[in-house]
């Protein structure tokens, strides 16, 4: 399923991004660069989510490297889940800022998966659980 962006100053502005295969690593669905191999993964980048009536980033049943970088993802309407991952390999998601999701990140029957530099705040889960501190 392919969601067309629009462009608010220069800046890729999404409903949602949805990709089911490998095969759907394409402009159309935020991709801006690479071929899906470890030195030249496939790049989601610099691009707003608002308001998304489903997840806001949903892949599923991929292989290729992927990076998910510099990307706002924000909740007007009740969705749940900033990225979904559902048998996904080889996905590093970094500096990716979450607003208002009740949930940031939700990870199934995937490997390969990193995790770096990301901020949530405004949701029900923006507060750390019991016996964490909040990052320095």
């Amino acid at each position: 399923m392919i969601i067309s962006p629009t462009t608010e100053a220069s800046i890729d502005v999404f409903e949602s991004i949805f990709i089911e295969g490998d095969d759907e690593f394409i402009a159309e669905n935020g991709v801006t660069e690479g071929t899906g191999t470890s030195t030249d993964p496939y790049i989601i980048e610099g691009v707003s989510i608002y308001g998304p009536k489903r997840d806001g980033i949903y892949i599923r049943d991929t292989t290729k490297h992927l990076l998910i970088r510099n990307i706002n993802i924000s909740n007007s309407s009740g969705v749940d889940i900033g990225i979904q991952l559902e048998n996904v390999e080889n996905c590093v998601v970094e500096r990716v800022s979450f607003n208002n999701m009740v949930q940031n990140f939700y990870i199934l029957l995937s490997a390969h998966i990193a995790i770096r530099d990301c901020f949530a705040a405004g949701g029900k889960l923006d507060k750390p659980a019991p016996g964490l501190s909040e990052p320095e």
